[in-house]
């Protein structure tokens, strides 16, 4: 008999009784299949929501340093022009 290959990782995480009571009522209404299906789903999208944040972060202090070397250059120059 052939083996399936398991495609998920096992992780143990603790969590308040409010948080694993309200996800248990999740299942029970039968919007997930399990806990496990829950606890995968919301981990996806917060490393997803949290990844694109932290990209346009990454965007904007990328956007403030090229207009503070523009401002430094731009100033130096002024500088040199004056002296």
């Amino acid at each position: 008999m052939v083996k399936p290959i398991r495609r998920k990782e096992v992780i143990g995480a603790t969590v308040s009784p409010w948080v694993k009571t309200e996800a248990l009522k999740l299942v029970e209404t039968g919007e997930f299949s399990s806990l496990s299906d829950l606890v995968s789903v919301a981990i996806t999208r917060f490393i997803t929501e949290y990844n694109a944040g932290k990209t346009e972060s990454m965007k904007t202090e990328t956007r403030k340093d090229a207009v503070e070397e523009h401002n430094n250059r731009t100033r130096n120059k002024n500088i040199d022009f004056f002296e």
